[in-house]
């Protein structure tokens, strides 16, 4: 086994082809889970592999696996075989199986692992405010891998059973979905709808008919202007009737009346 004192860990992410130096099962961390508050009863297998290849393209795009890199670079993985709920991880153990790790004997891992060529995918890993690199998927050795590691075709039976159940009330809902698309004819895409010339252009309106412009008075001859009529001379008015005349006041002895005519009267005389 090389000394893992020399080695150093990669430090960027990636696909590669790697092989496991060492493994251990560790103990269920205890941890309460931020759900249930339960003791987490999680356990996984820890790998520590060998980087051995990268996976990359070449200067004309084709992907290809690169030259072995010099020995010396690790990277760190866990597979979590047992849940937080003390239930067995089908997924992870069936791929360390796919990939040949391990056949599910726990006594195996007491040993040395097995020396088998595996690729892994390593992503960022920010946690504490310190960020670290770690295998997040493993599978079988290939000569491509694929995009994202981990994933298996659609089983055609899964697919059809959840579009029977499902597919008129997903279709509904994304449908209605901001930026939703109506869903595609059974006979496969629409044909493209034939775009609507636009309208030809309307003809101009023809203008209005001016209308004719009123006939001008005729203008008198030139020459001096017109001499205004004559004044009519004021009507005679009827004479105003002579003033009314006003007798004098008479004077009467104190205590006797004043006799106008044969009408004993108290009043003034001018007063009617």
């Amino acid at each position: 086994m090389q000394d893992l004192r020399a080695q150093k860990e990669i430090d960027r992410e990636g696909i590669f082809r790697a092989f496991p130096l060492a493994w251990t099962l560790e103990e269920p961390s205890g941890k309460p889970d931020k759900d249930t508050q339960q003791p987490s009863q999680s356990q996984p297998i820890a790998f520590q592999f060998a980087i051995y290849q990268e996976w990359g393209k070449d200067a004309n795009g084709t992907g290809a696996w690169s030259d072995p890199w010099p020995e010396g670079y690790f990277i760190y993985g866990r597979q979590y075989i047992i849940g937080k709920t003390g239930e067995m991880n089908e997924g992870a153990v069936k791929a360390l199986a796919d990939a040949g790790l391990w056949n599910g004997e726990f006594d195996e891992i007491a040993g040395p692992p097995r020396n088998v060529m595996v690729i892994v995918t390593v992503e960022r890993n920010d946690y504490g405010g310190k960020t670290s690199y770690r295998v997040s998927w493993i599978n079988a050795n290939a000569d491509v891998p694929s995009e994202r590691t981990g994933f298996k075709p659609v089983d055609p039976s899964v697919l059809a059973l959840t579009r029977q159940r499902f597919q008129q009330k997903a279709r509904a809902i994304a449908g209605g979905a901001k930026g939703g698309r109506p869903p595609a004819p059974p006979g496969g895409p629409a044909a493209a709808p034939t775009p609507t010339p636009p309208p030809p252009p309307s003809s101009p309106a023809a203008p209005a008919a001016a209308r004719p412009a009123p006939p001008s008075q005729p203008r008198p001859a030139s020459g001096p202007a017109p001499l205004a009529p004559p004044r009519q001379p004021p009507q005679a008015q009827a004479p105003l009737a002579p003033p009314r005349a006003v007798p004098p006041p008479v004077s009467a002895p104190v205590g006797q009346q004043q006799v106008i005519g044969d009408v004993a009267d108290d009043r003034v005389p001018w007063e009617s």
